[in-house]
Parts: structure tokens; C-alpha cells; sequence
């Protein structure tokens, strides 16, 4: 759940900053060097405000107090009146210490503590890395993963869950409906217009469901779907965060090569080093027929220098092996093609763990259980990307996750030793 230690964290840092000349001439040189750079009269406002903030919190914290936290300024006040259109330059401030590597903790703990203020977006406690619940640092990475690669998935997310919600309201299960409404309330302010599209199309339903995500009582409780429309129609424009930045790719790597890993929304790869030898190409036919013994399925092979597929049956038993390998131009680009691959998954499947499996480089090997009868295997070795389903229909004595391990096992063994259908390039 939302940890609320950055709000009242009891440490008290000076910061320091440099008091800006009121001399005219030099105000006007500074606002036309921001003109020339590109900033907009929205930024460069709230520039204005949040130097304004750093000057007022230097202030506070060289005065002597006996409160245990740090108090809300009127400064951070006018900062959050600005709404969510001001949320692109208040990230960038995150995303800009992480990459100079610069770990202010105080500033840190009121920047985050100002985002969630202004988003009210939650994370699980599954989405923490692990033993990091609630860590300053580790909120921040959250955060940011989710303006410029999470957001991506909101819609999404929110289909899933709203039908999961209706479906078991119409079961009458109300406790896990809740839940599952909860869970959407963790989404934040950003999935207010979807919400609010709901109620359009006339679910009133999710009439008293606005005032718990805007965390406060913005209708009445006898709202009708016309009055809810009405106020929505009045903040709309306020409310509607701005899309995912342009650069938000380019701005991921920068963090991700200064903190040494590469993660998306809890998955993370830990970057190999050393790999002197890359894949040139992988022969599925020859490597699985090493460990297969089951025909492959007509017409589930698509093969190339690049990527093959190939689904295995066994007619007998109604099982089914999916295997895909996929053949990248480096082990980084393998490895960040492994963290699609699992968010894929993930939008899908409930929970995708981190495996102990011995296989892969540096440990990247993922696992899901869709259920007793299913098991998948993801892992990286090398510049190759393998994935392993293993599932049965009608054997519930089928061990699909033993099956999984197995195959996953020699396949791993393979590309590692450039055997059995396996072509390795020349030594760098």
C-alpha cells in the first residue's frame, strides 16, 4: 500500500540556495535566456514557484522547532494549485538527480511526497522491490518508471479491473470487488477520466467511486449522473494529466545506466558483462529435436535468422510445449526485449516472479503459473531470448512446471555451449 513515511519524515536538512539579484536587468537577461532554451511560460512559472519553495524550505529548516516533521509550506501549496499540467517539470527534477547522482534525502522525501500530493497514485506491495517497502529511493524509481513507461498501461489496467470489479459484483462477492476497486483508487488521478467515461455510458455505480479517488468529497452522496458530469466537465481540462513525454525512452536509459539495472514496474535485469561470444543464429528444429521427443504442431513454426516459434504436442496426453527463441544484435538489447516480453505477460498473468532457476546470464530467468496445469519460463543467455510454456488442457496429472524447468534447463545449456542447432559468431 501508499506509505505516507515521506510525509512526515522526522529528519531535517539545510539546503542551500542561492539568492537571485533582484536587479532588473539580470531578471530580464534570465527570462529571455529560458525564452531561448525553449520554456514555456507554464514552466518557467513554475520555475519561479519552485525556487520560491527551495528559498522558503532553506528558511524553515534554520529556524529552531519542536515538530517532529516537516511542515506543508504556502510556497509547496502554490506549487500543487498548479495541478498535473506541472508534472512534466516536477519529474524532470526526479529524473534529473538520478542521473547526476545526487541524493539530497530531505528534498527527495518533499519532491515525492509533492508527486504523490498531486497524482495520489499508489503502488502495491507487490510492485516494491523486494525489502525496500516504503524506501525514499525506491518510491522514487517507482514513480518514475510509472510517468514514463507505466502510464503506457493504464487503460489497459483499468479494463481489466473495472470488468474484474462488475463481474464479481454481479456475483454478489462484494469483499473482492472492493478490492479490486481499491486497486483502481491506487491507479491515481490519472484514471479519473476513465472512470468518469464509465459514468457517461451510465454506470452510476461509480458516482460515490469519484470522491475516492480525488481523496476528498468533490459530490454529494445523492449526486445524479447529470451533476457528476457537470463537475466533470468543469475540471476536466484541470485533471487530465499530460501524455507520457516524448523522450521518456531516451530519459529511462540515462537513470537506468546511472543506477546499473534496467527495470519496468518490479521486473528487473541485471546488466552481464563479459559475454564474449554472441549467437549468430539458433536451428529450432535441431535443438528441440535434441530435447523433444513430441511432433511439432502443423503450421507453428515460423523460422529466421532472428526469431523462431514452434508449439510440440503430445496428441496422448493433450500437453503442449511453446517454445520461442529470439536472436538480438547484442545481450543488452536481449535483455531489455526480456523486460517487454514480461510486461507483456504480466498485463495478462497476476504475478510473474524473479526464478532461482540455474539458468540464464546473471540470473535473468523469470517464471509465471497461470494454474496447475501451466508454467512458463523466461530467461536470457547470451543475446538470446527464450521463453518456455509449458500447459495441458485435459492431464491434470501433467507437471507443467517440471516440464518447463526441463526443457528450459538444456536449451540454456545449449546456447551456452553453441551445440545442437546453437551457431555462435567468432570471439570479440
Amino acid at each position: 500500500m501508499v506509505t505516507t513515511r515521506f510525509l512526515v519524515l522526522a529528519s531535517v536538512a539545510l539546503f542551500v540556495v542561492a539568492v537571485v539579484s533582484s536587479c532588473s536587468s539580470r531578471n530580464e537577461a534570465s527570462r529571455a535566456s529560458e525564452v531561448r532554451a525553449g520554456k514555456s511560460a507554464l514552466e518557467r512559472q513554475f520555475d519561479a514557484k519552485y525556487q520560491a519553495w527551495l528559498a522558503a524550505r532553506a528558511a524553515a529548516s534554520s529556524k529552531p522547532s519542536n515538530l517532529s516533521y516537516r511542515p506543508i509550506l504556502p510556497e509547496q501549496i502554490q506549487i500543487q494549485n498548479m495541478g498535473p499540467r506541472i508534472l512534466p517539470f516536477l519529474f524532470r527534477k526526479l529524473e534529473d538527480d538520478v542521473i547526476a547522482r545526487k541524493w539530497d534525502d530531505a528534498l527527495l522525501t518533499d519532491n515525492v511526497g509533492m508527486v504523490y500530493m498531486m497524482t495520489f497514485k499508489g503502488f502495491a506491495e507487490r510492485e516494491w522491490p523486494e525489502g525496500k517497502s516504503g524506501n525514499i529511493e525506491a518510491m522514487r524509481m517507482l514513480y518514475v518508471r510509472w510517468w514514463n513507461e507505466g502510464r503506457e498501461y493504464t487503460s489497459r489496467a483499468f479494463r481489466a479491473r473495472y470488468e474484474k470489479w462488475d463481474y464479481l459484483l454481479g456475483e454478489k462477492r462484494t469483499e473482492k470487488a472492493d478490492a479490486v476497486l481499491e486497486e483502481i483508487r491506487l491507479m491515481g488521478l490519472e484514471v479519473l477520466p476513465l472512470v468518469m467515461d464509465e459514468v457517461s455510458k451510465g454506470d452510476d455505480r461509480l458516482i460515490p467511486f469519484v470522491n475516492k479517488v480525488m481523496r476528498k468529497k468533490v459530490l454529494s452522496d445523492t449526486a445524479t449522473r447529470s451533476a457528476a458530469l457537470q463537475w466533470w466537465q468543469q475540471n476536466r481540462e484541470f485533471l487530465t494529466f499530460p501524455p507520457v513525454p516524448a523522450d521518456a525512452s531516451s530519459r529511462m536509459q540515462l537513470i537506468y545506466d546511472a543506477i546499473g539495472e534496467y527495470t519496468r514496474r518490479g521486473f528487473t535485469v541485471t546488466r552481464t558483462k563479459g559475454v564474449t561470444s554472441l549467437v549468430r543464429n539458433v536451428d529450432m528444429k535441431t535443438m528441440a529435436a535434441a530435447h523433444i521427443a513430441w511432433p511439432i504442431s502443423k503450421d507453428r513454426v515460423s523460422s529466421g535468422s532472428l526469431a523462431q516459434h514452434a508449439e510440440f504436442s503430445d496428441a496422448a496426453t493433450g500437453s503442449s510445449l511453446d517454445i520461442r527463441a529470439c536472436v538480438y544484435k547484442s545481450v543488452r538489447q536481449a535483455e531489455d526485449q526480456a523486460l517487454d516480453y514480461m510486461l507483456s505477460m504480466a498485463a495478462v498473468h497476476r504475478r510473474v516472479d524473479r526464478n532461482e532457476l540455474a539458468v540464464g546470464d546473471s540470473g535473468n530467468c523469470w517464471a509465471c503459473s497461470t494454474s496447475d496445469n501451466a508454467y512458463s519460463i523466461v530467461f536470457v543467455r547470451r543475446n538470446v531470448l527464450i521463453a518456455v510454456h509449458a500447459y495441458s488442457l485435459r492431464n491434470k496429472q501433467f507437471d507443467a512446471k517440471a516440464k518447463s524447468e526441463e526443457i528450459a534447463k538444456a536449451i540454456d545449456k545449449d546456447i551456452a555451449n553453441g551445440r545442437n542447432g546453437v551457431e555462435l559468431a567468432p570471439s570479440r
